[in-house]
């Protein structure tokens, strides 16, 4: 009995730490796809600017692709963009083709 006793509070904290978890996850969620759809609405109505971060990054791809290494510069996408594989692949399959790559 005593170690029943014991136990609840930490049972009851971890489930309180777990119910914490998982909403934090959901808001980051949420967060990430509120910031996808606000750069959407930035690209339709053209206020999307290059960041000077974003301009040395394509230079930096650019160059990889120039050798070749399109995985590599994918890599790059995902590392500094924080993309999505699916995100960073197109980003580079547009440059390529911006470049005539």
């Amino acid at each position: 009995m005593d170690s029943v006793v014991t136990f609840a509070p930490l049972i009851v904290l971890f489930f309180i730490w777990m119910s914490l978890s998982q909403k934090a996850h959901e808001a980051k969620r949420r967060q990430q796809t509120i910031l996808k759809k606000l750069q959407r609405i930035e690209e339709h109505l053209g206020l999307n600017e290059v960041s000077l971060e974003e301009a040395a990054l394509q230079v930096e791809l650019v160059q990889l692709l120039h050798e070749g290494k399109t995985v590599e510069a994918v890599k790059r996408v995902r590392e500094t963009l924080g993309s999505s594989l699916l995100e960073a692949k197109q980003y580079v399959d547009q440059l390529k083709s911006e470049q005539g790559l």
